[in-house]
Order: structure tokens, then sequence, then C-alpha cells
């Protein structure tokens, strides 16, 4: 290929992006003009202590708008949907209310928050075979699920902070194959349009499949002098798996990225697994899920694990002092939902009440 061709090549792709980008505004304009920018909350921080000021950070990823998890599926051992999905919603703001306002106010004072949204938040309609049977809502529906919840729970957070700032990545959940359109990035769009008069919220959305970014001077009251400490948000698909964990996959990516960035990694944070974990050192911290277990989860991988996101604090001078899961299900009523475990229909008949698990489980070893 000659240089001619190269250019002209190049060119192209210019157009179609240019093409591409005029269409997300014009969609992000409609949706603006159809759901008009939230009333403005105004902080209040809470009761203030004295002592180092310290940062929430909110690792928030994997909600899978639109997905469906049936009892009958996963044998009564998850289930999960839109409904599910806004229960979780509201169990969250009320624990990070309570964990901020209750908790972490009564001995430091906190004044601003990260949120890093870390993908996943589209469940999508093609990302694997049959997946429309496993949705409830379509992708356009996902979207605006995903965007009115989410905007909503910023706007929340808004109203608990002087000063908000939004980390963005995206999933692959919401790629649209054959196409540079993923849908995560499309919800980011619409949720920072529809919170544009909320004057203490601030948006970085990016645009690649990571986001290194900083927590510096600018958001603490009084460290003028205080070196910015980076973290790297990734989803976590380009992450290999090593005898059924991704373990050894994200030691060696988080070494990759040293080198890449050229600067020291506080922590690496991850979603796409579905199963909360911390690595040696915090060097880096997989993200839990919404749904918890799933069909995929329980038979190729044998997890259903209780549905959580992580909430970090950070120190100006010392870096992370805590972390504390927040948990979107009694442990009760996961317990008490499990001690009802449906029989999962299996080959032999097509009743699923016919065989109890026990029997399926001792006619498949026989067998």
């Amino acid at each position: 290929m000659g240089s001619d061709d190269r250019q002209a090549l190049l060119e192209a792709r210019v157009a179609e992006l240019e093409r591409w980008w005029e269409q997300i505004e014009a969609i992000a304009e409609r949706v603006s003009r159809a759901f008009p920018a939230v009333r403005p909350r105004y902080p209040g921080s809470g009761r203030r202590r004295g002592g180092r000021e310290e940062v929430v950070l909110l690792q928030i990823s994997d909600t899978q708008c639109g997905a469906k998890v049936s009892r009958d599926e996963t044998g009564g051992l998850s289930e999960y949907g839109e409904a599910t999905f806004l229960s979780r919603m509201e169990r969250y703001k009320e624990t990070v209310h309570v964990l901020v306002n209750e908790v972490i106010r009564s001995s430091v004072p906190v004044h601003n928050c990260v949120v890093v949204l870390g993908g996943d938040f589209i469940e999508g309609e093609l990302i694997f075979r049959g997946q429309q049977m496993h949705i409830d809502q379509p992708w356009a529906a996902q979207v605006f699920t995903a965007v009115h919840e989410l905007a909503g729970l910023i706007h929340y957070l808004s109203g608990m902070f002087d000063r908000v700032r939004v980390e963005t990545v995206d999933g692959n959940h919401g790629q649209v194959y054959g196409s540079t359109l993923n849908l995560d990035f499309l919800a980011y769009l619409f949720m920072r349009q529809l919170l544009v008069k909320q004057r203490n919220v601030e948006w970085r959305i990016s645009t690649g499949h990571m986001n290194a970014f900083e927590i510096g001077p600018e958001m603490f009251s009084h460290a003028e002098n205080l070196h910015p400490r980076t973290y790297l948000a990734i989803h976590g698909d380009q992450i290999r798996m090593n005898t059924g964990t991704p373990y050894y996959g994200l030691d060696r990516a988080y070494g990759k990225y040293l080198q890449l960035l050229g600067r020291p990694i506080e922590t690496m944070l991850v979603g796409h697994f579905h199963t909360a974990g911390v690595g040696p050192d915090q060097s880096w911290a997989i993200n839990g899920s919404w749904p918890g277990g799933s069909g995929y989860s329980i038979s190729t991988l044998r997890a259903a694990s209780r549905p959580q996101q992580w909430m970090w604090t950070v120190h100006a001078e010392v870096g992370v002092t805590s972390l504390r899961p927040i948990y979107l299900t009694d442990r009760a009523a996961l317990a008490a939902q499990r001690e009802q475990l449906t029989p999962i229909a299996g080959p032999y008949h097509a009743d699923p009440n016919h065989w109890t698990n026990a029997e399926q489980v001792a006619m498949a070893v026989e067998g």
C-alpha cells in the first residue's frame, strides 16, 4: 500500500469517526430535551471533625441493567431483574449515607468524593449466543434504565459532598460488535447531559479501555504540597483467566501498566469478574457485581457471590485508609432464599419439579 493509499484510508477513517461523533451528539441533544436537567442539590457535608481530611472513592460497576436471572436457571441460588436492581440501588444509597455520615464523618472530615464507573452497566443483547433469552429489556430500554438510575445516584451523592468527580471506563457488555459504539460510553454522555446543571459534579469520560487518574491536592482543602496518587481503572475483560481465576493475569497486567505509565499506581480498579477480591498490597481490586450469581457463573465457574461494591477512603498523606464492602443484599435474606433451592430441570424429564437436586446429581454421576 502506497503513501497515497494510506493517506486516503486515514482520511476515510477520520471522516467515519466524525460522522459517528455527530450522531452521538445528536442523540445526546435529543435526550437532553426529553429529560431536562435535574435541579441542583447543594451539598451539606454533614458533621465536620478536626483532623486531616479524607476523600471517599466509590467503585461502581457491573449493574448489568436488563439482565434476567431466574431462580429456575440457578437452582434457587440467585435471582435478578429490573425490580431487583432498583431495590439494590436504594440499599446502595442508604448504605453509603450511613457509612459516610454516621461512621466516617464521626472521626474525620470528608468533603469530596471520586466515583469510578467501571463499565458493564448495560447487559446488551448480542454478547453471547442466546442472550435474548436472558434479558428483560431490549438494549435501548437498558440504556435509559441505567442512565436514569445512575444519574439519580450521582445526583444523590452531590447532595452529600461538596465536590463529586466521576471517572469512567467502558465495559464489554455495552460493546456493539461490528461498530465502534459502546453503550456504556453512550450512557455516560447521557448522564453528564442530565446533570449538566449540577455544578459540583465533574466528568472525565474515557474513550479508551483504561482511565488513569490522580487524587491530588485539588480534592483536599488543605494539601497544597501533596504529591498526587495515581489510580488506574480498567474493566478487566482484557485480562486472561488462568485455572479459572484472573489473579495471575491481574498481577501481570499491573506490572505492564506500571511500565506503560512510567509512574507508581496505587491500585488498579477492576470490574468484569463479578467476584470481589483484592491483590497483594492492594495493587488491584476486583469489584463485585449487582446480580451476584448467574446461570453462567454457577454452571461454569461454580460461583454465586454475594452482590457487593467497594468503598475506599483516601488520606491526603498516607493514601488508602480503609476499604469497605457495600453489600447489596442482606446475608440472612440471601441464606433464606437459598434454603428454598429450586430443582433444576435436566434432560431426563421436562418437569422441573420431577427430580430433586440430589437425585439429579446422583443420576448424572451414575450415568
